[in-house]
């Protein structure tokens, strides 16, 4: 699966999914734009190198919607086979939210306390959390390090350009690190 990120204006974004043989799903405009790394952007990178495998990529990938997404109009579908293509994508993504649901809570907590871990890397500080964290401070010290990477990344793209990202098809994960 291929994840675009796209600067759609000065202070906005649109996620772009592509997945063989699947409608294209898009979240237009998506929400939580920050000129240093959209929301969006931080799930990503936390769900893949926590390996999070049913948070909101981990759906997308399976087909799904995660809630959020919609198919992009086509004209190669039209009247009962778009209709069709389109009560089927709802089914499966109904049945993945659900399956996802623990995984996205993760992913919604993973995301905050990593975006803090980063922004006070970046400032110098030392990240202190407030309770026992289900990762490593190696687990850790990766995410921040991937998010400084398409941090780079995204601050150079001009509006109209983006970022495409590929997330790995099957990534096992054993406790602290990635196999």
């Amino acid at each position: 699966m291929d994840v675009e990120f796209r600067r759609i204006g000065e202070r906005r974004y649109a996620v772009i999914v592509f997945v063989s043989g699947r409608p294209t799903l898009e979240m237009n405009p998506a929400p939580g734009y920050d000129a240093r790394l959209p929301h969006d952007l931080v799930h990503y990178v936390v769900e893949r190198e926590l390996g999070i495998r049913h948070g909101i990529f981990g759906q997308l990938a399976g087909g799904g919607t995660a809630g959020t997404f919609r198919p992009i109009s086509s004209s190669a579908a039209v009247g009962r086979e778009a209709a069709r293509q389109r009560r089927s994508l709802a089914r499966r993504g109904a049945k993945l939210l659900q399956q996802g649901r623990a995984d996205s809570v993760r992913s919604e907590h993973a995301a905050d306390t990593c975006l803090r871990a980063w922004t006070a890397r970046a400032a110098g500080r030392e990240f202190t959390a407030k309770q026992n964290l289900p990762y490593s401070a190696l687990e850790l010290a990766r995410v921040c390090d991937a998010l400084d990477e398409v941090s780079c990344a995204w601050k150079k793209l001009n509006v109209g350009e983006a970022l495409t990202l590929h997330w790995p098809e099957t990534r096992p994960v054993q406790r602290g690190k990635l196999l």
